[in-house]
């Protein structure tokens, strides 16, 4: 079901409107220039804006869930988890529910959403091969503690247990460095939302709240250079140079998932970074932002992808695990050293 809003435009009503408010304010002047301009046509135009009905907003929580203790919280499971569904793109791990923005769960489908997925590095995935580059950090791995080392005190890094973590000290390895992403099918970091248009106005657009951690050690030597952030012969700003920033990811539009069309790159998330390495200790702060995706804009437009473009590699060393008393499976598991890590994020129709 469509509704709409029918927007009337009449010169004989804002000529009245404007009688009014002048003879509020007393001013002869206004007056007349309204008295004059009711002289004109009073002709009527009018504008339909559709708006789709149904369910106009939803959160995703980047969480497993726990099998084994209470915290049940989480948008994904933790089998799937585990076990990424491998698909002809990489593997990734779908929604398996939607909550609302008070936190009540919604079930596992909204009506303005196809399908949701973040994608889990590993053998299956060919951008993405390092296991220990974007997963779910697990729930016995979290409390590792990240350089640099004494004299100095080393501080936790590793992401919240649970969350979909981006770690770039693995992704960055020079073994199996992860492919820039590019807002293409095949990259291999990132969230994946196919929308449903059909379920929306043509006039809507998607409002996205997304709170997450950014982070990335300061350091010398990592051959960051402001300079590098202009490129091309008429120095346009390019913050996904990893010479740049210490990492980036962008925000795309796709009409499609032929890899020959160009995506729309409508938004650059990060940098800049909410978390930085200062001498002996991390500094860290969870941060909101809002994304504004202008379907309006686009109306072919129906697959949203929030994907990692790159990092500096030479940062990687700042954040290497120190303590392993409990197995590392995945490597440096050092988001919050150097790396993301998502949150949630709600999707509003506006």
């Amino acid at each position: 079901m469509i509704i709409q809003f029918r927007a009337l435009r009449s010169t004989a009503l804002l000529t009245g409107l404007v009688l009014a408010v002048g003879g509020c304010l007393g001013s002869e002047s206004l007056k007349k220039k309204s008295a004059d301009a009711s002289l004109t046509s009073g002709a009527t135009s009018a504008q339909v804006l559709n708006y789709g009905a149904g369910t106009r907003s939803a959160k995703i929580v980047f969480r497993i869930t726990d099998a084994n203790s209470s915290q049940n919280y989480g948008s994904f499971d933790s089998a799937q988890a585990t076990n990424p569904t491998p698909n002809e793109f990489g593997e990734g791990v779908p929604v398996a529910r939607y909550y609302g923005i008070d936190d009540t769960l919604i079930g596992p489908t909204v009506p303005f959403i196809r399908s949701a997925e973040v994608r889990i590095s590993g053998p299956g995935n060919t951008a993405a091969q390092r296991p220990g580059c974007a997963r779910f950090t697990p729930f016995d791995a979290t409390g590792y503690q990240c350089g640099p080392t004494a004299p100095a005190t080393p501080s936790t890094c590793s992401g919240p247990a649970g969350y979909y973590a981006v770690n770039e000290a693995e992704c960055s390895a020079t073994s199996t460095t992860t492919a820039r992403g590019s807002g293409a099918p095949t990259d291999g970091v990132g969230v994946f939302i196919e929308l449903d248009r059909s379920a929306m106005g043509s006039f809507e657009n998607l409002k996205i709240t997304l709170q997450y951690n950014a982070a990335a050690p300061v350091t010398a030597g990592s051959g960051l250079d402001p300079a590098l952030c202009f490129a091309g012969p008429n120095q346009n700003v390019d913050p996904t140079n990893p010479n740049c920033s210490p990492l980036s990811w962008q925000a795309y539009l796709r009409s499609s998932l032929d890899p020959s069309e160009s995506p729309h790159a409508f938004l650059n998330l990060f940098p800049p970074v909410s978390q930085v390495v200062e001498n002996d200790r991390i500094r860290s702060a969870v941060q909101t932002r809002d994304i504004i995706v202008p379907l309006a804009a686009y109306p072919e437009a129906k697959y949203l992808f929030l994907t990692r473009t790159d990092a500096n590699a030479g940062l990687a060393a700042q954040c290497m695990v120190l303590n392993q008393t409990v197995p590392l499976p995945y490597g440096n598991l050092s988001a919050l050293c150097h790396g993301v890590v998502l949150m949630s994020a709600i999707l509003e129709r506006f």
